[in-house]
């Protein structure tokens, strides 16, 4: 029965990633699952705990110049004010879909 309900949740997984990787390339923005990266803890502190919680955002990725942040709703408007402090920190800010 186990096994059933691994391969149920697997398949549920994958449908909900396809129709994320759908809705992004209709808001336009690149795609990214972040359950196969490694995220260091100083890039997950970019985004403050009660922000990520509330947007449903975190930065996965940064390099000297660039930092990169996943959402799962892009269209949230108390999302603009944390990308705009974010972009002043770090000018080439990167957003994409989770």
């Amino acid at each position: 029965m186990a096994d059933i309900n691994t391969a149920l949740h697997f398949m549920s997984r994958e449908e909900e990633e396809r129709q994320v990787k759908n809705y992004a390339s209709q808001v336009n923005l690149p795609y990214i699952n972040l359950a196969s990266l490694a995220i260091a803890g100083d890039v997950l502190g970019l985004v403050n705990p009660e922000d990520a919680e509330r947007y449903q955002t975190v930065a996965f990725a940064r390099t000297n110049e660039a930092i990169r942040v996943a959402t799962v709703d892009p269209t949230n408007q108390g999302l603009t004010p944390l990308l705009q402090r974010l972009q002043a920190a770090h000018p080439r800010l990167r957003v994409s879909l989770n």
